[in-house]
This record gives structure tokens, sequence and C-alpha cells, in this order.
């Protein structure tokens, strides 16, 4: 097709009316997220990249300080942000009006025991409950109406679903995950994709890689995936690539050491496993989030502000700091904000690499419809 012939169908769907899917990847949302970006100063392109905790059911002024001076890219809300439905409401919308730019308003529903919104809403059942009484056409049904319910509540992006296989019985990743058949879990996950996005908020694939073949709490410690690559790509890989192939928005790279892919480096700081195993192999173009890098694993290890610098480093987009119970943790926060703001002046994060992050954010945010004409 000629480039006179492509411009033109361009213009005839600019001018039938909603812009579609493919028409939107082929530059029309690039030129705005270029053109929002191209007002972004150093800071607040740094801001753009830190989903954080919050306290309270209202916006407190630290946190309205913290998105006006720094203009984080969104907020995680955890069981201590949810009042009434109408409080929750009220939350989200008074959080999005103190933001200079939309907020990423998310949050962990994932059904069974990890569900934080139980107001304006019936929390799903657990995926093990679908793993084995589900099908795909159901998963889809119940997540295109959960989703429709987080987004009238305002929360716009969903950290589910769970993708991991559950290989060991004894994980403590347990009734979280779909089950034991990887492509089955592919087949479910896959659905709970596309009802989540569907419904017109955004999904998470996570985690990646491997915590349902260990016992090993991540956020207390460092799992050690010693599988082979062989196996992870017939078990663990297999739920991974079909979440990718669905299109899913958002993958989270977690804390645990996958030794035939980096026997060095924790999953969400290497590069090896981020730009070559996620980014090129596996072929994500959408945005990469870290799990929390406030857990009691990083903070009493590496801490916070070195792990940032890390992840960023290694290819992540988003920095997700929620502290243990949910909620703020002012001090480590603002301690990993100033470590990407000197990392970034001190040349260890290149203006490309930091460029290219909040990219990814402000192209999430773009296919949310939340970024501003420009």
């Amino acid at each position: 097709m000629s480039r006179r012939v492509m411009l033109i169908g361009l213009l005839v769907a600019l001018l039938a009316g909603p812009v579609p899917a493919s028409v939107r990847a082929a530059g029309v949302t690039n030129a705005q997220v270029a053109c929002v970006l191209g007002r972004l100063n150093t800071q607040a392109k740094i801001g753009q990249l830190f989903v954080v905790g919050i306290d309270g059911t209202r916006p407190s002024a630290g946190t309205a300080r913290l998105l006006r001076s720094w203009q984080v890219g969104g907020v995680i809300l955890s069981g201590n942000n949810v009042g009434s439905a109408s409080d929750l409401v009220s939350l989200t919308t008074g959080l999005q009006r103190a933001a200079a730019l939309p907020l990423l308003i998310s949050t962990d529903q994932e059904g069974g025991e990890v569900a934080r919104i139980h107001v304006g809403l019936t929390p799903l059942p657990s995926e093990a409950f679908y793993g084995r009484n589900g099908s795909p056409g159901r998963v889809y049904a119940d997540t295109l109406a959960q989703g429709r319910a987080l987004k009238r509540l305002g929360i716009n992006l969903n950290l589910a679903p769970v993708v991991d296989v559950l290989s060991n019985p004894n994980s403590a990743i347990g009734s979280r995950s779909f089950g034991p058949d990887p492509a089955r879990d592919a087949s479910l996950a896959a659905a709970a994709i596309k009802g989540y996005q569907a419904a017109g908020i955004g999904a998470t694939a996570k985690h990646f890689l491997g915590l349902g073949s260990v016992t090993t709490n991540a956020d207390e410690a460092l799992p050690v995936v010693t599988a082979s690559r062989a196996t992870l790509e017939a078990r663990d890989l297999v739920p991974m690539r079909a979440a990718v192939k669905a299109g899913v928005d958002v993958l989270m790279v977690t804390r645990v050491l996958l030794t035939s892919l980096d026997p060095r480096t924790t999953a969400y700081a290497s590069s090896a496993i981020v730009q070559g195993v996620i980014r090129r192999e596996l072929g994500f173009t959408g945005t990469i989030t870290t799990d929390s890098l406030l857990t009691n694993a990083i903070v009493n290890g590496p801490g916070p502000a070195t792990a940032v610098v890390a992840a960023l480093t290694a290819g992540d987009d988003i920095l997700l700091l929620l502290r243990e119970g949910g909620g703020a943790d002012v001090l480590h926060t603002h301690q990993a904000l100033d470590a990407v703001r000197r990392a970034v002046a001190q040349g260890k994060v290149s203006m490309s690499r930091l460029n290219d992050a909040v990219t990814h954010v402000l192209q999430l945010k773009a296919k949310l419809g939340l970024l501003p004409r420009c």
C-alpha cells in the first residue's frame, strides 16, 4: 500500500468518528505522547515513573504536595483507602483533580484473598476457583463486569491477573494462581486480560517469573528459581507468552532470581531479563512495572533508593512503591525520587532511558484515555 493511500485512509478514519486502535497505533497517540513528553521537565519525567501508596480515604495535604511537586504518575489503592463507594469515588476524583497530569489509579483486585475493593462491586472468586470450575468465556464475562465496576469507582488499572503456574502446591502464590496446567492458565489469563481491557481499564500480567514453583515469599526474602530454560519455556513462560499475545497493557517483573536467565541479578533489576527476554524475545511493547519496591525484603536489603535506580537502569518503566500493609511511606518515597534524580544528573541513568520509560507510561495513559489534548 502506498504512503498516499495510507494517509487518505487515516484521514477518512479521523473524519468518520472514533479512531480505531490500529490507527492509533500507527501514530495518532504517539504524536500526542511526544507532545506531552516535550512539555515535561526532568523532575516531572521522573515523577511520572512512580506509582505510590497513599494514606486515608481523602486526598491528604502530603499527597497533594507530592502530586504537585513531582507530578507522580499514579497511585495504588489499598484497603485502608476505601470507605464507602461514594467516598472512593470522591477520593479518585479528588486525586485526579489535584494532579497536573491525569493519574494511573491502580489497585490489586485479583479476586479471592487479594481483593482491595469491597464497595461498589462484588469481588471475584479466586483464580484457583476459575481454574477448577471456570471457562475462558466465564472468566471474560466476570472480568469485564469487574473492570466496569472498577472504572465507575475511578480505578483505571488493575494489577491482575496473576499468570504464575502453580507447579509447587506449597507455593506462597497458592489460590492466586489459576492452577498447575500451563495451557489452561494461559487460556484463562488471556480471557481475564481481554475482559478487563474491554471494560476500559488496564490489565497487568504478573509475576515474571516462576513464583508458583517456589515456597519463598518474595516480599520477605529472595526466591531462587533453579529451573532450566527449557522448563521455564514449557511451564512458566506459556501463560506469560499468552498474556503478551493477548495484548496485555502492563507486565510486572518481581524480585526473583532466575538462574537460567541471569544467575547474578534479581529479575526486576536485570537488563538481560527485562530488555533481553521480555522486550526482545517475548516481543512485549507495553509498559513494564516493578513489583513493590517497599517490601520488607527490599527495605531491609538494598533499600528502595538503590532498587528504583537499578530497576530503571534495567529497563523497567513504572517504579511501584507500596508499603507493607498499604499506605504511604513518605520517607522512602522521597528518598527514591531523589535517588533517580541524582542518577539522571550524574549520567548513571541516561536521558534516553528516562525518556523511553516515560514514553511507555504516557502511551499507557493515552490508551486509557487519560492524556489531555496537547
